[in-house]
């Protein structure tokens, strides 16, 4: 019986350990693209002569793109969820 409270708390079901993996891959989701569309944007702005046309396009593309990722992720998520508490 012991050994299965140890099962029970490790990283791997740990669900503490397991909310703070996903908060993380969710900042990364949001915090990568849009540095990279900010980094990016200006450069492509004064290569092409615009005025941050370039850099909000990126930064609006980078936004709709996390979202996507993050809510089929949530979708994933929560089908495995009700599957396994059928």
């Amino acid at each position: 019986m012991i050994e299965d409270k140890q099962e029970l708390h490790t990283p791997k079901t740990n669900p503490t350990s397991r909310m703070l993996s996903l908060m993380i891959e969710i900042a990364l989701v949001f915090a990568v693209p849009a540095f990279t569309a900010s980094m990016v944007g200006p450069r492509i702005d004064t290569y092409v002569g615009t005025e941050q046309v370039w850099t909000i396009a990126l930064i609006v593309t980078a936004l709709v793109l996390s979202w996507t990722f993050v809510i089929v992720r949530y979708k994933k998520a929560r089908r495995a969820y009700l599957s396994q508490n059928k």
